[in-house]
């Protein structure tokens, strides 16, 4: 590979990056790029400076990117005579992590994406080696690089992950179906609940596009702009897809476009599909019966009518004692309730005491803007559903508490309620897959707290989407490891990464033969049981790697 200078007939110079490849007919020249074209000296010193630049990342793009996995294996055999050292001629030159590369590089193989991304210059390892780097510790795309280097023994510039981003953009559906597919292929095929729900990520940034926009945000972020991010898990949290919407987009609007395309892949016939309250809308409902989905939904029950609340209220004699999930609660069935669908309300003590104990801080909050009348300047109050829960405003100018609201929202505390098209199920059951909702919560908080999924910095749509991709596949290999660890080991997600982190080798060389050797670390017991339960084994022993 070389830069060539090459003269034009109209006096102008190209400045080309060449490089000589063999051939049936002899050696002939390949220009892998174009620089540009130079009128002067000074212009054709400038392009050549250029030209080094991107001839030193080409060759970068066609060394392995991870060389911690290539030149440590399939070294021959050497006579014992030939690896005898003394200590005082050893030297440690550096040291790589071996566990995220041995443990989540095996998942990721698993799932088929390696050649995920159909171009050369290793742009598939390069989006491994990211993952990787933000399985281990997340950081921006410059930190990624630098931790790349330190960790892995991997030199991958700035530039060419963000070249690799933008190649990822196009292919998200792809990196979808891979994943759903693996996990149909852990769970036997079989799906029988699945949790859904919507969070929101927000930028660094105030500036509005087709997929940045303002919203509810999640994070009480309301001054920068976000996009919505709905996500369907199992009940192990193993993932089955996700779809990202505009920041302006509503919770409750995210719902049916996601299960379109769930449909589209596999039969949800056979699906559970619970979700929270946000999503309880009737024109939800209806469209999640006439695409045959059982569903499991939070009901609204204090935006009940009147008659409907009234008749939760005089159920007394309808409530019967019952352990959900280890709780003890009061539970009442009311078959074809509303729109002919089936409602189940639960009455819970500790439920009881913390809607009282919520009300009375949001009360607390309003009189300490109140005058002795009860009555507030709308200009004191900030505008959402909590601050006018207990207000009613006469005029423009003030806003009284409403004594009727305060006893109408304390009739109903302590009750829940969820709505069904499950007839048949006992009701026991369904709050129980109810109540497994947190699954997709802690997703939610692994993918933002771990992973560092927000805030995003990055503002071109295909950039946005790439990223996301980036932590929606090392959320995948944390939760498909994590449950075949915890088939047989008891351990947390951040045990696991912690134990990784610590299985470390050594590069040492031999300074008086130049002999390399790779001598790993001690393995404690929980890294043992973390590579038996995916099938691997750490290598133990010193091994020549370099003569």
């Amino acid at each position: 590979m070389y830069i060539r200078v090459k003269e034009k007939p109209n006096g102008k110079k190209s400045i080309q990056i060449v490089q000589t490849e063999q051939t049936p007919n002899g050696p002939r020249q390949k220009i892998l790029r174009h620089v540009g074209l130079a009128a002067n000296e000074r212009e054709v010193a400038e392009m050549k400076r250029l030209a080094t630049k991107i001839k030193i990342d080409l060759e970068c793009e066609a060394n392995p990117v991870l060389p911690g996995l290539d030149r440590y294996d399939g070294h021959a055999a050497v006579a014992q005579a030939d690896l005898e050292v003394h200590v005082q001629d050893l030297k440690e030159t550096s040291r790589i992590n071996d566990g995220f590369v041995e443990v989540f590089g095996k998942i990721y193989d698993d799932l088929k994406f390696n050649a995920l991304l159909d171009d050369g210059g290793n742009v598939n390892e390069v989006l491994k080696a990211c993952v990787l780097a933000r399985l281990f510790e997340p950081g921006s795309k410059l930190a990624t690089s630098q931790l790349l280097k330190e960790q892995f023994g991997a030199d991958i510039s700035e530039d060419r992950i963000y070249r690799m981003m933008d190649k990822v953009a196009n292919q998200v559906e792809g990196i979808k179906d891979s994943i759903r597919h693996t996990t149909l292929a852990i769970l036997d095929q079989t799906v029988e609940v699945a949790f859904f729900d919507v969070t929101t990520l927000y930028f660094e940034s105030f500036s509005k596009d087709e997929l940045r926009n303002f919203g509810f945000s999640k994070d009480c972020k309301f001054a920068q702009t976000q996009v919505v991010l709905a996500l369907i898990t199992t009940t192990q949290g193993l993932p089955l897809g996700y779809e990202l919407f505009p920041g302006n987009t509503s919770e409750a609007s995210t719902l049916i476009p996601v299960i379109k395309q769930i449909k589209e892949k596999f039969d949800v016939t056979k699906l559970c599909l619970v979700a929270d309250r946000g999503m309880f809308n009737q024109d939800n409902l209806n469209q999640l019966q006439s695409l045959g989905v059982t569903f499991v939904v939070a009901a609204k029950l204090k935006a009940l009518p009147q008659t409907l609340r009234s008749k939760i209220l005089a159920a007394g004699d309808s409530f019967k004692p019952a352990v959900v999930n280890r709780d003890f609660c009061w539970i009442a069935d009311f078959p074809k309730f509303r729109d002919n669908r089936r409602f189940i309300v639960t009455y819970s003590s500790k439920r009881a005491k913390k809607d009282e104990s919520d009300r009375q801080k949001l009360l607390e909050r309003l009189f300490k803007k109140a005058s002795k009348d009860k009555k507030i300047t709308v200009k004191k109050l900030i505008s959402n559903a909590g601050t006018k829960k207990f207000i009613s405003t006469p005029t423009n100018a003030n806003s009284t508490i409403d004594d009727q609201k305060v006893l109408r929202d304390a009739e109903m505390d302590g009750l829940h309620g969820i709505a069904t098209n499950d007839e048949a199920a006992s009701a026991q059951s369904l709050l129980e897959k109810y109540r497994g909702l947190w699954t997709i919560e802690d997703a939610f908080r692994v993918n933002k707290h771990n992973l560092q999924m927000r805030p995003i910095f990055h503002w071109k749509p295909e950039r946005i989407k790439a990223h996301i991709a980036i932590c929606f596949i090392a959320y995948s290999l944390l939760k498909i490891a994590y449950y075949k660890i915890n088939q047989t080991t008891k351990l947390s997600i951040e045990e696991i990464r912690h134990q990784l982190r610590l299985a470390q080798s050594s590069v040492v060389v031999d300074l008086a033969s130049g002999n390399t050797f790779l001598l790993p670390s001690n393995q404690t017991s929980q890294q043992a049981s973390i590579y038996e339960a995916l099938g691997l084994k750490r290598q133990q022993r010193p091994k020549l790697i370099k003569r």
